[in-house]
């Protein structure tokens, strides 16, 4: 490889590495590698001129928007997936990624995934009852514990959060309305 002080800045080779740069998606060691430039000319080349360093992470940044789109196609629309029976494909299945929705919303939805959000807890319920004196007062006193139980799972249910597949629904039907004329 060539020594990193051999390389000028020069206007072509910055629009390659900009260019490059969008193409790997943001990442600078493989925009540098496909163009023979070593990474650490880059790196001079932004300490000595913070210009560079603007267009160089405005690159960057454009890179890194189509990965972000590629993952709202995965999690949102998502992805056609064969099916296959005895080796042969018999049809297609979409496959949508609930995780990266997940993480997609709590990165731009204020409130989206707190911290309590993350936090696995589990509710049990135990009935405890008194000892009953006959098999009569025991059946009664399970009915009215189940009752309470019942209730208590209904109430629960009220302040449950939608759910994955809810969630894409709605953002499909934000995403097919049409939008309003403005001229």
């Amino acid at each position: 490889m060539i020594p990193c002080m051999a390389f000028e800045r020069i206007p072509q080779v910055l629009e390659a590495l900009e260019e490059a740069l969008c193409r790997a998606h943001g990442d600078m060691t493989t925009a540098c590698r496909t163009l023979g430039i070593p990474i650490q000319a880059v790196h001079l080349w932004k300490l000595a001129d913070p210009e560079v360093s603007t267009r160089l992470r405005e690159a960057q940044m454009l890179g890194w928007a189509t990965l972000e789109s590629a993952a709202y196609r995965r999690a949102v629309e998502g992805i056609s997936q064969p099916v296959f029976y005895k080796d042969e494909i018999v049809g297609y299945k979409t496959e949508y990624s609930d995780t990266l929705l997940a993480r997609m919303l709590q990165a731009r939805v204020p409130g989206y995934g707190d911290a309590a959000d993350r936090s696995t807890s589990l509710t049990v319920n135990v009935a405890i009852m008194p000892r009953a004196s006959s098999y009569e007062e025991w059946v009664t006193q399970r009915e009215l514990a189940l009752e309470a139980s019942e209730l208590k799972q209904v109430t629960d249910a009220r302040e449950e959060k939608p759910s994955m597949e809810v969630i894409r629904e709605r953002v499909r039907a934000i995403n097919t309305r049409p939008l309003p004329d403005v001229l």
